[in-house]
């Protein structure tokens, strides 16, 4: 998913939050995508259902932060 670009949807999408935003009105992208293009396409104020590919949380603290590295950690690595 590193790799991947945001398609014209996903920049449509943020052109239509961004533009709607200057009118005053609020816009909210609800997706069940994990790839984060939506944010990267430019949408600001996003619900992923399924959460982030790109974040991680300790499941002891439950501390989360996001995680671009490839594998993710040692034990993925050669997993695909």
């Amino acid at each position: 998913m590193l790799t991947k670009d945001p398609n014209p949807a996903h920049l449509a999408i943020a052109a239509c939050e961004e533009r709607l935003s200057r009118q005053g009105r609020k816009v909210t992208v609800i997706t069940q995508n994990i790839d984060e293009l939506h944010r990267r396409a430019g949408s600001e104020n996003i619900l992923e259902i399924h959460g982030s590919l790109f974040k991680t949380r300790c499941m002891s603290c439950g501390h989360e932060e996001a995680n671009y590295r490839s594998p993710i950690c040692a034990a993925l690595e050669g997993k695909g």
